[in-house]
C-alpha cells in the first residue's frame, strides 16, 4: 500500500514539473500569410505619332512595255541576227533585208523629184512672164490665171515627188532593222531568205529595264493607297534582293468575283533579273497618318483567347481589350480601347494580371 502511494506521488510530481516547463517555453508565433506580389514593369506613355500603313500582298510580274517590229513594205530577209530570249540594245541590228529593190525605188524617186523640179521652174517662169504681159494689158486675165493654175499644179507635183523620195529613202534605211529599245526578244517570226509582207510582225521585244507588278487589295485597303506611292517588291526568282517600286495605277472598280481592286506597280529592273511571269511579294506604303496611336507588339498578350494590353491606373494594372490595325514591323496601330496619355505596360507582363500591384522600374519610358 505504501509503495502504491509513493508511485502515485511520483507520477503527480512529474506531471506538475512538465506543466511548469511547458509554461516557461516561449510561445510560437503564428505564421503570417504573404502580402500581394508587386509586378516590376516598364511602361510607355501613349503619344500621337506619325505612321505609314503597310499593306502586304502578292502579285505577278509582267513586261511594262512590248514593242512589235514590222515593215511597211515587202522585202526578203537576208540575215537574222537574234534568237528568242536574247538581250538587245538600242540601235542593235536585228535583220538585214535585200536592198536592191529599195535602191531602185530610191533612184526612181530621185529622178521624179528632178523632173518635177524642172516642171515647177518652167511653170514659175511662164507665170512671171504672163504677169508682166497682163500688167501691160497684152494678155487677158484668163490667160494670166491659167498660168497661175499651172504653177500651183507643178508645185503640188514637186511636193508629192519630194514625199515619195523621203519614203523611198526611209524604206531603204529600214532594210536594216534595228532595235528601238533596250530589252529582251520575246518572240521571233522571221527567218533568213523569207519574204515578209507589209505589217507582218517580225519580232516582239519586251522592255526589261522597267517591269510592272500586278497585285490586288481589298476594299478595306484601296483608299489607303495613292498613285505615286512607294512600294517594295521581292520575287522568289531573285533571291535576297528587294526592289523599289512606285504605284502606277489604282483600280476604280472591284473584280465582281473577288471584290478586290487591281493595283499596278512600276519596278525599276536595271539588272534585268525580274522576268515576265514571275511571282512577287509586295509591301505597299499607305497614306501617312500624323496622329496615329502605335504600341509595340510586345505590349500585347493573350488572355483567355483575347488579345489584351495592360495600362497603369493608380499603381495597378488594368486589363484593356483593344481594337488593333494591321501590324507594321514591330509596332501595331490601335484603333480603339486606349487614349493618348495612357500609361501602357510594355515589359514585365509575364507576372501581370488584371489588378496586379505595379512597380515601375527606373529607366522606364514615361
Amino acid at each position: 500500500m505504501r509503495l502504491r502511494c509513493l508511485w502515485i506521488l511520483s507520477c503527480t510530481t512529474l506531471t506538475l514539473a512538465h506543466l511548469v516547463v511547458s509554461c516557461q517555453r516561449p510561445a510560437v508565433q503564428e505564421e503570417q500569410s504573404p502580402g500581394p506580389r508587386v509586378a516590376q514593369v516598364r511602361t510607355l506613355t501613349l503619344e500621337p505619332r506619325i505612321w505609314v500603313e503597310s499593306i502586304r500582298t502578292h502579285g505577278r510580274i509582267e513586261a511594262a512595255e512590248e514593242v512589235n517590229l514590222a515593215l511597211d513594205f515587202s522585202a526578203t530577209a537576208r540575215t537574222v541576227r537574234f534568237e528568242e530570249g536574247d538581250p538587245v540594245e538600242v540601235g542593235q541590228v536585228l535583220v538585214e533585208f535585200d536592198r536592191n529593190e529599195r535602191n531602185l525605188q530610191l533612184t526612181q524617186a530621185e529622178r521624179a523629184v528632178e523632173d518635177a523640179k524642172a516642171r515647177l521652174d518652167r511653170a514659175r517662169g511662164a507665170m512671171n512672164r504672163r504677169a508682166n504681159l497682163f500688167m501691160e494689158n497684152r494678155i487677158s486675165r484668163e490667160e494670166y490665171q491659167t498660168s497661175q493654175a499651172d504653177m500651183r499644179s507643178a508645185k503640188a507635183q514637186y511636193e508629192e515627188a519630194l514625199a515619195a523620195q523621203s519614203l523611198a529613202r526611209r524604206d531603204l534605211e529600214e532594210t536594216t532593222l534595228m532595235s528601238p529599245v533596250n530589252g529582251a526578244v520575246a518572240s521571233r517570226s522571221v527567218d533568213p531568205g523569207e519574204t515578209v509582207m507589209p505589217g507582218q510582225v517580225l519580232c516582239a521585244i519586251q522592255v526589261v529595264d522597267t517591269v510592272r507588278v500586278i497585285t490586288f487589295v481589298s476594299e478595306k485597303d484601296i483608299n489607303s493607297l495613292r498613285v505615286g506611292g512607294d512600294a517594295r517588291v521581292r520575287s522568289p526568282g531573285v533571291r535576297a534582293k528587294e526592289y523599289s517600286a512606285r504605284i502606277e495605277s489604282l483600280g476604280v472598280k472591284a473584280d465582281p468575283s473577288t471584290g478586290n481592286f487591281t493595283v499596278k506597280l512600276a519596278v525599276q529592273n536595271d539588272d534585268g533579273l525580274l522576268r515576265d511571269g514571275m511571282t512577287a511579294s509586295v509591301e505597299l506604303q499607305g497614306i501617312e497618318a500624323r496622329n496615329a496611336m502605335l504600341i509595340p507588339e510586345s505590349a500585347i498578350v493573350d488572355r483567355n483567347r483575347r488579345r489584351v494590353v495592360y495600362k497603369v491606373i493608380e499603381g495597378k494594372a488594368s486589363e484593356v481589350q483593344v481594337i488593333l490595325g494591321a501590324s507594321t514591323a514591330d509596332t501595331v496601330p490601335v484603333l480603339g480601347g486606349l487614349a493618348f496619355g495612357d500609361i501602357l505596360i510594355v515589359e514585365g507582363l509575364e507576372s501581370v494580371v488584371d489588378g496586379s500591384a505595379i512597380e515601375i522600374l527606373p529607366g522606364a519610358t514615361q
